[in-house]
C-alpha cells in the first residue's frame, strides 16, 4: 500500500513538472514568435511620397549655412531645387537609383550619370549618397529594411535593429510607441563609424510623425550636414518624377 501511495505521488509530481515545463516552453516559444514578428517595417510608420521646403547647411571642407531648398521625394525618385536668399535658383538635382542629373545654374554646368560612380563620391562634400538622402529625410534608413534584424528591446520602448554585409554594419534605433527612427549609424566592419544620423523635431503630418530636423555627421564629426524643414506635405504615390531638361548651352560631364 505504501509503495502504491509513493508511486501515485511520484506520478503526480512528474505530471506537474511536465505541465510546468510545457507552460514554460510555450511561453518561451510565444516570446520568440513575437520577437520574430517585430520587423523594422512593422515598427516604422509607412512613408509615402512627400514634398518639402526648408534649408540645408554644410560644415567641413565646404561650409555653407541655411541654403533654401524645395524637394519632391517619391519612394524611388528625388528632385531638389536650391536657391539663394534672394530667391534665385542656384541648382537642381534629379536622382533615381540608376541615374542622376545635377544642374548648376551659377556655373552653367551639368553633371550626370551613375549615382554609384566613384568619381561622384569624390565630388560630394560628405559620404552620403543620393539614395541615402532620399531615404533619410523621409525618416527611414536607406536600402532594404527587411534585412534589418531586431537586436535589443530596451525598457524605454526603443528597439535596436542591425543589418550587416561583408563591408558594413548598420544600426537603426527606433521608438516603438511613436513609430519613429531616432538614430541611424553606418559602420565599417572594424567598428569605425562612417555615418551617424540623428532625427528630431518630429511633427504629426496627416497622422504620420515626420522629422523636421535631420543631422548627419561623418569622419569623427569633421563633416556635417543638417536638414531643417519648414513645411512638409505627404501625398499618395504619384507618377515617376520627370528628368530635368538640360539647357543646350550648359557644359556637360558624365560620370559612369
Amino acid at each position: 500500500m505504501q509503495t502504491t501511495t509513493i508511486q501515485r505521488h511520484c506520478c503526480r509530481l512528474a505530471t506537474g513538472l511536465l505541465i510546468a515545463a510545457t507552460w514554460l516552453l510555450s511561453g518561451v516559444l510565444a516570446l520568440n514568435c513575437r520577437a520574430a514578428e517585430v520587423s523594422l517595417q512593422s515598427v516604422l510608420s509607412p512613408r509615402r511620397a512627400m514634398t518639402a521646403t526648408g534649408t540645408v547647411s554644410l560644415q567641413g571642407a565646404m561650409t555653407i549655412s541655411g541654403v533654401p531648398f524645395d524637394a519632391s521625394i517619391n519612394t524611388d525618385t528625388l528632385v531638389v531645387n536650391t536657391g539663394s536668399p534672394f530667391g534665385m535658383k542656384t541648382s537642381s538635382v534629379y536622382a533615381r537609383t540608376d541615374t542622376f542629373v545635377v544642374l548648376n545654374y551659377l556655373t552653367r554646368q551639368v553633371i550626370d550619370g551613375n549615382p554609384a560612380s566613384e568619381k561622384l563620391a569624390g565630388l560630394l562634400p560628405i559620404p552620403l549618397g543620393l539614395d541615402d538622402i532620399r531615404s533619410l529625410v523621409r525618416g527611414i534608413p536607406p536600402g532594404d529594411l527587411s534585412a534589418f534584424e531586431l537586436q535589443t528591446t530596451r525598457q524605454d520602448g526603443q528597439l535596436l535593429f542591425r543589418r550587416r554585409d561583408s563591408l558594413h554594419v548598420e544600426f537603426a534605433l527606433v521608438d516603438s510607441a511613436s513609430k519613429t527612427i531616432r538614430q541611424y549609424q553606418r559602420k565599417q566592419i572594424d567598428g569605425r563609424t562612417i555615418l551617424n544620423v540623428t532625427f528630431g523635431s518630429y511633427r504629426d503630418v496627416d497622422g504620420i510623425m515626420v522629422p523636421y530636423g535631420v543631422n548627419v555627421t561623418a569622419n569623427n564629426d569633421e563633416q556635417k550636414i543638417q536638414f531643417r524643414f519648414d513645411e512638409v506635405r505627404l501625398t499618395a504615390p504619384v507618377a515617376p518624377l520627370r528628368p530635368l531638361a538640360i539647357p543646350p548651352s550648359f557644359s556637360r560631364v558624365t560620370l559612369n
